[in-house]
């Protein structure tokens, strides 16, 4: 072992650590997708088993979260989810809103809330986690730091009983 660097690892110690990273990487995917009708949070057991039925299969020098985000452009095929979505809320001076109104408008994939009082803008609504940074830039850069992007909420889901008729 000393002189090679090689460490013999059983087959059940290896299956042990496969089961427990693709876990691993289930629950991430579920931490990160909801239900695109319900907005409600999808179970790991579920996304566990369409992984298992699609034939996914973990590469050991890849990270968990790596994994996931690769994972679930091919789950879309197989169970209907979506990546849950971001609430922020932006707010700017008028004078650069004015420059950038539609270029950040166009960011949003749901716009809840714009106001356009007290000197500038403020707009609520939701955004794919992808284009965060993209959101994040475009307010630093052109308010030249007057600028806010707050998160309100990392992942907008629907808790609570749901009504089945």
């Amino acid at each position: 072992i000393l002189e090679k660097g090689d460490l013999q690892v059983s087959d059940k110690e290896r299956q042990a650590a496969t089961d427990q990273s693709f876990k691993e990487v289930s629950q991430l995917i579920a931490s990160m997708v909801v239900n695109p009708e319900t907005k409600r949070p999808i179970p790991p057991s579920v996304i566990d088993k369409a992984l298992h039925e699609m034939h996914f299969s973990l590469k050991p020098n890849k990270n968990a979260k790596q994994q996931a985000l690769e994972a679930i452009p091919k789950l879309r095929e197989a169970i209907r989810l979506e990546r849950a979505k971001m609430r922020i809320r932006v707010a700017m001076p008028s004078h650069e809103a004015k420059i950038t109104h539609s270029r950040l408008k166009a960011l949003f994939s749901e716009l809840e809330m714009e106001d356009w009082a007290e000197g500038g803008l403020e707009m609520v609504g939701l955004i794919e986690p992808g284009s965060f940074r993209a959101t994040d830039e475009l307010v630093r850069n052109e308010s030249r730091g007057h600028g806010r992007l707050e998160i309100l909420s990392l992942k907008e889901v629907r808790d609570g009983e749901l009504a089945i008729s």
